[in-house]
């Protein structure tokens, strides 16, 4: 787990007068490393801009709503679809009975939203449509799936690309000598 100070400021500058070093510091504490110990690490950035991107890669995303839980994409929870829904509304989320969805964030009200694992379509949908997935191995064995359905379909859409281009080849092949006649 990683904790950030972000409004880390110097009172005197670092390093040699005029240089860029003090500036854009991160104070980053690691709360347990591999060896199980707490790390506290200072970072200077070049810009702000450098600071900002870093900042935002190492802050868990939050939100000002109490009611409202944010899931990172790599640690969210996995619900199945246990009832069809139809979206009424663009930014909804349909789903069919046995769809499987990485839940994103969680509403008080029920509604869920998240992206569909068979075709990464995102949206919101009522979470009392679905069951958690309790199960760290299913969930675990429903992202090799999806893992191995994303390499497949690649492959088949670079097989298929590479067939169109050899028959486009064939075909300007054809009107060459047709037109050369």
């Amino acid at each position: 787990m990683v904790q950030v100070d972000e409004h880390m400021r110097t009172e005197k500058p670092i390093g040699k007068p005029g240089s860029e070093l003090g500036k854009n510091l991160i104070l980053l504490t690691m709360l347990q490393n591999h060896e199980n110990k707490t790390v506290e690490m200072i970072l200077s950035c070049s810009s702000e801009s450098d600071r900002t991107r870093w900042l935002e890669a190492v802050t868990p995303r939050t939100s000002d709503n109490p009611e409202e839980k944010i899931y990172e994409e790599w640690d969210c929870p996995q619900v199945q679809a246990i009832h069809p829904y139809v979206a009424t509304q663009p930014d909804e989320l349909s789903l069919e009975v046995a769809d499987v969805v990485n839940v994103l964030r969680k509403m008080a009200d029920g509604w869920y939203q998240g992206e569909r694992m068979r075709d990464d379509q995102r949206g919101w949908f009522p979470g009392n449509y679905t069951m958690e997935i309790a199960s760290s191995h299913v969930r675990a064995r429903n992202l090799r799936q999806r893992y191995r359905l994303l390499a497949l379909s690649g492959n088949f859409i670079e097989e298929q690309a590479r067939k169109d281009k050899e028959e486009n080849k064939r075909k300007n092949k054809k009107i060459s000598i047709i037109l050369n006649e």
